[in-house]
């Protein structure tokens, strides 16, 4: 619904073509406005607020990717072959070792958001989707082409 612009999925009609989640987005970390917004090429499609927290990101921007998504119940990880993954908070592992996620309780680097904005993030975002992390506003371009980054195994 949210990629599409549908406010009532009664309203679809035959033939009607519509994006479907993961597509290829790309998210944007903003760590000095605290929000994360999610592009379709030149489209915005979400915005999410960052929890206030005490991340420290190294001073310039950076290029990296997710490189998975697992959720996390009650202090205990669930992959995604678990049934309980659809109810889990999830956490998004990027390539360069940060994790977004609900909360922090590990030494972790993380970017913390609500959960109700992290899981709808996560249906959004898939493996390989690029993110951006920006620090410095006026150096930032987003279209940009992606610079390559180490994939880490």
């Amino acid at each position: 619904m949210l990629l599409n612009g549908l406010l009532n999925p009664s309203n679809l009609s035959i033939g009607q073509h519509l994006r479907v989640a993961p597509a290829d987005l790309r998210a944007e970390i903003h760590l000095t406005e605290r929000e994360i917004t999610l592009w379709d090429g030149r489209s915005l499609v979400a915005v999410y607020d960052i929890v206030p927290s005490h991340f420290d990101a190294s001073a310039g921007n950076a290029e990296t990717s997710v490189q998975s998504i697992e959720g996390e119940l009650r202090g205990t990880r669930i992959p995604r072959s678990s049934a309980l993954f659809a109810c889990s908070n999830k956490v998004l592992h990027l390539v360069n070792g940060i994790l977004l996620r609900s909360s922090s309780f590990s030494s972790t680097p993380s970017i913390e958001m609500q959960a109700r904005d992290l899981n709808e993030l996560s249906l959004l975002l898939g493996k390989g989707c690029r993110v951006s992390i920006v620090q410095d506003e006026n150096s930032f371009d987003p279209f940009a082409e992606q610079q390559k980054t180490p994939t880490t195994h």
